[in-house]
C-alpha cells in the first residue's frame, strides 16, 4: 500500500446498530472532504465488522470492508493497519475496541459520552469529540490525521494500556478491592 495513505479503522460487531453512530461517521467525512477534498486521495476507511459493505457506497474516500471475525490474528492484523482509530458511539460503557487500539499503538477519536472520556486523553493518545456532534468528529478526524506528532499520539496510546488496563494492573486492584472487602466484613460490628 501507499506509505502516504492514511487508513482510519471503525469497528463495530454490526456496523449498522445505530448506537455504533456509523451515520455521524458518514456525516464527518463529508464534512471534512468538504473542506479538505486532498483527504479524497490520501486517506482510506478499514471497515472491521458485520454489514461493512453496506457503507462502501456512503463514503468518498476507498472503503475496505473486512467483514465480521473473530480470528485474533486477523483483528490484530487489522488494527496493526490503521493509523486513527474511531469510535462514533453515541452510547457506549468501556469498549473493548478502544482498548485493542490504544494496545496497538493507535491514536482513538471517539465521542465524549460513556467511559469513552476515561480511555481517551483528549491530546494525548488522541481527541474526544463533542457528543453526537460531526461538526467536532469532523475536526478530530482532521487534527489526528494531520498530527505532526502521530509517534507521541501512538507511543501515549501504548502506555495508557499498559498503565491502566494490563492483566497486572486490573489484578493489583481487584486483590486490594477483595482485601478491603474482606478487611470490612471480617471486622467486629460495635
Amino acid at each position: 500500500t501507499d506509505p502516504n495513505l492514511k487508513i482510519v479503522l471503525f469497528v463495530a460487531q454490526q456496523i449498522t446498530n445505530v448506537r455504533k453512530g456509523g451515520p455521524y461517521l458518514i456525516e464527518a467525512f463529508q464534512k471534512l472532504l468538504a473542506v479538505h477534498p486532498d483527504y479524497c486521495h490520501n486517506t482510506a476507511l478499514l471497515i472491521l465488522g458485520g454489514a461493512a459493505e453496506q457503507y462502501i457506497s456512503s463514503f468518498d474516500v476507498p472503503v475496505f470492508p473486512v467483514g465480521y471475525t473473530e480470528e485474533v490474528e486477523r483483528i490484530v492484523q487489522t488494527y496493526n493497519a490503521a493509523d486513527l482509530f474511531v469510535i462514533p458511539s453515541v452510547s457506549d460503557n468501556l469498549p473493548n475496541t478502544i482498548m485493542e487500539a490504544l494496545s496497538c499503538g493507535i491514536p482513538c477519536l471517539g465521542f465524549r459520552v460513556g467511559g469513552i472520556p476515561e480511555m481517551i486523553d483528549h491530546g494525548k493518545n488522541g481527541y474526544v469529540a463533542a457528543a453526537k456532534d460531526a461538526n467536532d468528529l469532523c475536526e478530530g478526524l482532521h487534527q489526528m490525521l494531520d498530527a505532526s506528532n502521530h509517534d507521541q499520539l501512538a507511543q501515549a496510546a501504548r502506555t495508557k494500556v499498559l498503565d491502566h488496563y494490563s492483566f497486572d494492573r486490573v489484578g493489583r486492584r481487584y486483590l486490594a478491592l477483595y482485601r478491603q472487602a474482606l478487611a470490612h466484613t471480617s471486622s467486629p460490628s460495635s
